[in-house]
């Protein structure tokens, strides 16, 4: 990913309301991309007992891969299972 000055994300956050034209620009750079809080992430690794060896640095490049996966796939359940943000572990 591209790393920018908040002055030009300000910019560009600015301009694409202005100018939808940019909107390419934006999720080219992944300024669309939602973001998973703290607090939920760390409720998610806690339930994870494998990922308890991972360094901090492959812990952030696992929140980053998975923020990727949830911006760019569609999740929908099946069979009438409802998709919330409360994390499920079954191990």
């Amino acid at each position: 990913m591209v790393k920018m000055t908040s002055g030009l994300l300000s910019f560009l956050n600015e301009a694409t309301i202005n100018m939808p034209d940019l909107q390419w620009l934006r999720n080219l750079l992944h300024l669309n991309k939602p973001l998973i809080p703290d607090e939920l992430w760390r409720t998610c690794i806690e339930r994870l007992p494998f990922v308890s060896n991972l360094s901090i640095d492959d812990l952030q490049r696992l929140k980053v891969f998975s923020e990727e996966l949830l911006h760019t796939k569609t999740i929908t359940g099946a069979g009438g299972l409802e998709i919330t943000d409360e994390p499920l572990c079954w191990y």
